[in-house]
């Protein structure tokens, strides 16, 4: 993730800062129970059961307000990344992008998601932030109701 920080112009300090306050604005709304993955995993279950509310802020838009990154450096990261996948189970990123293109309902991207990503997946930032943006995939118009039942 080093590299995605340096494609800004703070070198990442702006969207470091973003990652842990909306993590705590998921603490302090609910949604999650602490920054544990476990609580990362029940998050996204009770998402895809279509247990939950929208947050009062999205992880997408905040980020915009963000000093925007330098797109040829992050070409650039994203090639280093997926080569150093490449020595590794890529598998798990290719779900999760086959996923979101081949779905338009948010709950299923998020089942979807669920069946390759484990709890240790959840101990890295990068998979965090993956959790955040599903609520990207919503319609921010309707959003989801949390249910009674």
């Amino acid at each position: 993730m080093e590299c995605y920080y340096q494609s800004f112009q703070d070198n990442g300090i702006e969207i470091k800062k973003l990652i842990h306050d909306y993590e705590n604005l998921l603490i302090n709304e609910g949604f999650l129970k602490d920054n544990s993955a476990k609580s990362y995993i029940t998050f996204l279950q009770n998402f895809s059961n279509q247990n939950i509310y929208t947050p009062s802020k999205f992880f997408c838009v905040e980020s915009q307000n963000i000093k925007k990154l330098n797109e040829v450096n992050y070409l650039e990261c994203r090639k280093l990344v997926l080569e150093d996948f490449k020595h590794t189970n890529t598998s798990k990123l290719e779900s999760i992008e086959k996923a979101v293109i081949n779905n338009s309902n948010p709950q299923n991207v998020v089942k979807d998601m669920l069946k390759v990503l484990t709890k240790e997946d959840f101990e890295i930032e990068y998979y965090k932030r993956q959790a955040f943006l599903v609520f990207c995939l919503i319609d921010t118009e309707a959003g989801l109701k949390k249910r009674d039942d």
